[in-house]
């Protein structure tokens, strides 16, 4: 309890809170291109027996293309501050083990890990003065657990217009296409795209300010080059300053 003190445990339940929603994102968007594969292959596999209208058809593919370019937009953003994350993990454990090495009290060992502890809670936007940069990470992340449980139901409305589709005969599709535009699934994919485009504005807003907060970030600790490098991947091609 010398060098792990209750006030330490605390900083560390904080950076594995942040770390594990950090990871449940990721893990959530990947189940989500999974998913979308999977719809996809199905799709493809059955077009000869599915009797499409037009209109469903067109309104299924515009469905799943905006869930496509919304889900790669939000892993380039998860991806990135990941990476940043890990690097700083990473550099700051490395100086630990060299520090204790060289530790020849229990004084310095503390001390080195103090030091370590505080580049965990700047790695993890935790440190005092980055709660600008924590409150945008922590809101992008929830858009992005908004937009996977929002596939989710588009994959699934999907779903069930193709069965719905598999199972009319070709030569009733303009007929019968009246009677599904007015069940459940149609509604349901027409409110997903509404909800996507939603989605995709407030996160594009929501990440234009997150790359303004790490702008204003003052040169204050050593890992200013890294966030710099942060930002420059972040927007690497200036899209968003659009």
């Amino acid at each position: 309890h010398v060098v792990f003190t209750p006030a330490v445990m605390q900083k560390y339940d904080r950076a594995f809170s942040f770390l594990w929603k950090l990871r449940r994102v990721s893990h959530g968007l990947a189940a989500s291109w999974n998913q979308h594969m999977v719809l996809q292959r199905h799709l493809v596999c059955s077009r000869d027996s599915l009797h499409w209208s037009p209109e469903l058809k067109l309104e299924v593919k515009q469905t799943l293309h905006r869930c496509t370019c919304l889900r790669n937009e939000m892993h380039h953003f998860v991806q990135n501050v990941q990476a940043y994350v890990l690097e700083v993990l990473d550099t700051s454990w490395a100086k630990l083990q060299s520090g204790w090495q060289k530790s020849t009290d229990l004084d310095q060992v503390i001390s080195q890990h103090d030091r370590y502890l505080a580049c965990v809670e700047e790695g993890a936007f935790l440190a005092r003065g980055s709660e600008a940069i924590l409150s945008g990470v922590t809101t992008l992340l929830g858009l992005a657990l908004e937009f996977c449980s929002l596939q989710e139901q588009a994959c699934a409305s999907s779903f069930e217009a193709a069965e719905a589709m598999q199972a009319m005969e070709a030569e009733d599709v303009e007929s019968v296409f009246q009677a599904v535009r007015s069940r459940p699934f149609a509604r349901s994919l027409a409110e997903c795209r509404a909800q996507l485009d939603h989605l995709a504005s407030t996160f594009t807003m929501k990440l234009q300010l997150f790359l303004r907060a790490l702008e204003d970030q003052p040169e204050r600790h050593s890992e200013i080059s890294i966030l710099s490098f942060l930002l420059c991947r972040l927007d690497f091609n200036a899209y968003y300053e659009q």
